[in-house]
């Protein structure tokens, strides 16, 4: 049994709960931070311990300073479960941001070199840009520095969202242009957003009409922020108003759910010509300009890294023989 865990009395509180007191970090162990970040992401001592490799004593007492520095119990128990409290909610993002800051700092070099280095990198992607510049970027890679890892982290929409604060934690984002402003970023290379349809539906012609986008029932990608997707956003300018039956979690899924059926998929040319069987599928252009140009994003703290800055120069290589390629 633990003591409850009560505010300072007098303590001046933001509007989240916390205290406005400046925090000296002189009287603070930063490795609590690491402890922290396990404790809130298992909620729980025993397989935070685990995760750490550490006693489970050790992440006890742990829990016990972090609950004296934050006074807040961050854990409550809930049955035979623990669950976080709505201060321990707040901080759970926030502790994985300033670790993954923390290790950067750690990580970071004052010279780079792509023959000796073992860094990962990690960039946020759909499965479009981990599919076109992810995999172009990985065969330079394979050849400019043999020991750097690259991993690639999904998207979700906080990453969107929440950019300025979730890029903090990573190398990058590949994404089109259009959703991120005020971010440091590079043009990868262009695309073109395309409808595609049946190859044996005929009620649908070589461009999609808006009587087509209002009448037929669509397939789309991220259902509950369809229509944050450029192609739609403009579809539904122009006055139609798509209806989607079947939404996916990846782009690459759309042509399965088209195939044979009277519904139309928004996706990118590049991913639909490698996914798309071509005698069950058709291609079909939208009733506007949809080039699309996909770039890569970072945090501006990162900008002066030399492990970043060569990571960016590969990556425009990368770009540069996709659009080589797809003239070709």
């Amino acid at each position: 049994m633990t003591d409850t865990v009560r505010p300072r009395e007098g303590a001046a509180v933001n509007s989240e709960g916390s205290d406005l007191d400046a925090v000296n970090l002189n009287n603070v162990d930063l490795n609590l931070l690491v402890a922290l970040d396990a404790l809130l992401a298992e909620r729980s001592v025993t397989r935070a311990a685990e995760r750490l490799q550490r006693s489970q004593p050790a992440l006890s007492a742990a829990l016990k300073r972090l609950r004296f520095q934050f006074r807040d119990e961050l854990l409550i128990r809930v049955g035979n479960d623990y669950e976080l409290t709505p201060l321990a909610a707040q901080l759970k993002r926030r502790t994985a941001l300033a670790l993954a800051d923390v290790q950067r700092v750690f990580a970071t070099r004052a010279t780079f070199d792509p023959t000796a280095s073992d860094r990962e990198f990690v960039i946020v992607a759909s499965d479009y840009g981990e599919c076109v510049a992810g995999r172009a970027l990985s065969a330079l890679l394979a050849r400019e520095g043999p020991g750097v890892r690259l991993r690639f982290a999904p998207m979700s929409d906080p990453w969107v969202t929440q950019a300025e604060e979730s890029l903090r934690a990573v190398d990058g984002l590949l994404l089109p242009h259009g959703y991120l402003p005020n971010l440091p970023s590079l043009e990868v290379h262009t695309d073109r957003w395309i409808a595609i349809c049946s190859s044996r539906n005929t009620d649908v012609g070589d461009t999609l009409t808006l009587e087509n986008a209002t009448l037929a029932p669509f397939v789309l990608p991220f259902t509950r922020a369809a229509t944050s997707i450029t192609p739609v956003r403009q579809l539904m300018a122009m006055g139609a108003r798509p209806s989607v039956v079947v939404g996916v979690e990846h782009f690459s899924a759309v042509p399965q759910f088209v195939i044979g059926t009277d519904r139309i998929g928004i996706m990118q040319e590049q991913l639909a010509r490698h996914f798309a069987p071509s005698d069950e599928i058709r291609i079909v252009a939208l009733p506007f300009d949809s080039t699309l140009r996909e770039a890569f994003w970072w945090h501006p703290s990162i900008d002066r890294d030399p492990g970043h800055r060569w990571l960016r120069t590969q990556i425009l290589a990368a770009g540069r023989a996709l659009e080589t390629s797809h003239e070709a």
